[in-house]
């Protein structure tokens, strides 16, 4: 039988504190600073996934941030936050996966975003690891009509292709089927 796992830190939001909760052997573990959505009252600001760099020194969380994708960084040491990047597609989207390169230099996020006048796409983004610059961005479907969703992305073991599933529909009036893509970092 494998042992418990040893809660190492925790927060929690309170009325808009933060406060650290859980065994006292958490006192003594790293705090993770807390990103408050430039709306906090926005009830569905969230956080979807979060991706560890290769060699632990970063931690990156992504979601839902005020109508965007919010993607931030951590130092894991600290628990220091060292950037955070909105994606605004204009109308809303939400962040629902997150992944590393193995060499740690890019994250990849990816989710649902819904432009003005169009359906929702599923919109990719590479991210500088260091500075969280924007790298790319992909969209699918293209410029076609229809929709979709990002749910999952994932990342080749050399770094050469990243994996990206959902959900699309196109038309619109048609069943909805599961979709993969690779880009070419």
């Amino acid at each position: 039988m494998r042992p418990s796992p040893k809660l190492i830190s925790q927060c929690a939001r309170s009325n808009r504190n933060t406060r650290s909760v859980g065994p006292e052997s958490a006192r003594s573990g790293t705090s993770f600073q807390q990103y408050e959505t430039p709306s906090a009252t926005v009830l569905n600001d969230f956080a979807a996934a979060l991706a560890v760099s290769p060699d632990g020194t970063q931690v990156f969380v992504t979601g839902a941030a005020n109508g965007a994708y919010g993607t931030l960084a951590y130092a894991a040491a600290t628990g220091a936050q060292q950037w955070v990047e909105l994606y605004h597609p204009g109308c809303c989207g939400s962040a629902s996966s997150v992944a590393v390169s193995p060499d740690g230099s890019t994250v990849y996020v990816t989710g649902t975003a819904a432009y003005p006048h169009q359906s929702s796409k599923v919109a990719t983004l590479a991210y500088n690891a260091a500075t969280g610059a924007t790298s790319w961005l992909h969209h699918y479907p293209g410029d076609q009509s229809g929709l979709g969703e990002g749910r999952s992305v994932a990342v080749s073991p050399d770094g050469s292709a990243v994996f990206v599933t959902g959900l699309a529909q196109d038309p619109l009036n048609q069943p909805s089927f599961y979709t993969t893509t690779a880009y070419s970092p």
